[in-house]
């Protein structure tokens, strides 16, 4: 069995922001209004894991905990509860009035207890998640021509103030990739979506203590390796979270750089991204997809790195890896885990052939129409261009 400590990193991310009233229930995906026993969670989900433990009615799973606990869906109890534990619902904090608790209902066998897989720092990972989709989806826009890596390393995170911009439902859909957008625009539903994931990437990054415990040179030489790659894979699993099947689309809908102009085999090759059908196949779920984001952030081949920087990345994406094959060895038996885990982590080579793709568009495409002027923002030369 492997023994695992997930990274503290992300567990202190909870205590360093402030993020505010969760949205998404952890367990089943409905609304949260709440942090209910240390997870954010819906009412439902609150008081049936209350019941559990007061009652200790739980039965064995007839799909031997193969259930998939979702709002509206078909699932028994024994996986709802254990979903509760492993996302961090403590037994604890449960609070009796007029009676007490009856059993506390023991995890099914294999499942690792808290101090063996950290179910708390998967939550903080879904935590930075939720509000890294709120600001994509509000009127957050932080848009400059001018502006480099260092000076948008230097703001804070803007994960901190997710809540106080407004959600925008409909988008309206940009007239060409040229437009000239201003800070007005997003009041209209629109936005550059490639600029404002390249912020936010830059954003999640500081959300990590490890990140921010590094010289600047290394912050910055570890952001132009790993941006591109992290937003290629935003891109796929966002679409597939859309239900689209096979072909990357803006949040407006458009097919990204929608022009003539960028008419390349390289863009057919982008637009059709690996990681979008990878999704569709294996069907993967938020908590798997969480953890591949890490893994994908944590690059420590970037170009210009040191040795100790290098050093510290690779054992914080050790972590994760080891996360991840934890949470599918879990989720499978003991002959088929290993092949599930190859099919879950080929995520990571394929996110490589997207990103491959994606730079070879730039440097076709894109860089001579910065060179020329007709694009002007800055921040491309700075991510494209490491040396």
């Amino acid at each position: 069995m492997i023994s695992l400590r997930l990274p503290a990193c992300t567990l202190e991310v909870t205590r360093a922001m402030d993020f505010g009233a969760p949205t998404t229930c952890f367990i089943c995906g409905n609304a949260a209004n709440c942090l209910h026993y240390g997870v954010p969670s819906c009412s439902g989900c609150k008081s049936f894991f209350r019941r559990c433990v007061a009652s200790g009615d739980i039965k064995k799973c007839p799909k031997i905990g193969k259930c998939v606990v979702k709002h509206g869906g078909s699932f028994c109890r024994r996986c709802r509860y254990e979903k509760c534990i492993r996302f961090g619902m403590k037994v604890q904090d449960v609070r009796w009035n007029k009676f007490k608790p009856k059993l506390v209902v023991p995890v099914s066998p294999g499942l690792p207890d808290l101090n063996e897989l950290s179910v708390a720092n998967i939550g903080s990972l879904l935590r930075v998640e939720d509000k890294f989709k709120s600001l994509l989806y509000s009127t957050f826009f932080p848009y400059s021509r001018t502006k480099s890596i260092p000076e948008f390393l230097a703001e804070p995170c803007h994960f901190n103030e997710a809540d106080k911009y407004q959600i925008i439902n409909t988008w309206e859909k940009c007239p060409s990739p040229f437009y000239a957008y201003s800070q007005d625009d997003v009041k209209r539903g629109r936005k550059m979506w490639g600029f404002v994931l390249c912020i936010l990437t830059i954003d999640y990054f500081k959300t990590f203590d490890f990140f921010r415990s590094l010289d600047i040179s290394d912050q910055i030489a570890l952001l132009k390796g790993s941006v591109i790659p992290l937003v290629q894979f935003i891109k796929g699993y966002t679409s597939y979270l859309r239900g689209h099947k096979d072909t990357l689309r803006n949040l407006d809908e458009t097919v990204p750089f929608n022009d003539p102009l960028f008419e390349c085999e390289a863009l057919r090759r982008h637009r059709h991204s690996n990681v979008l059908r990878a999704c569709v196949d294996t069907k993967i779920a938020i908590d798997k997809i969480v953890l591949l984001k890490a893994i994908i952030a944590l690059n420590s081949a970037a170009p210009n790195l040191s040795t100790n920087a290098r050093n510290v990345i690779s054992e914080e994406r050790v972590k994760y890896v080891k996360a991840l094959m934890k949470m599918v060895q879990l989720e499978n038996d003991s002959k088929t885990w290993v092949a599930k885990f190859h099919d879950v982590y080929t995520f990571v080579e394929l996110n490589l052939i997207d990103t491959r793709n994606m730079t070879e568009l730039f440097f076709l495409r894109l860089l001579p129409l910065l060179s020329s002027g007709v694009l002007r923002e800055r921040l491309w030369f700075d991510l494209y261009c490491h040396s």
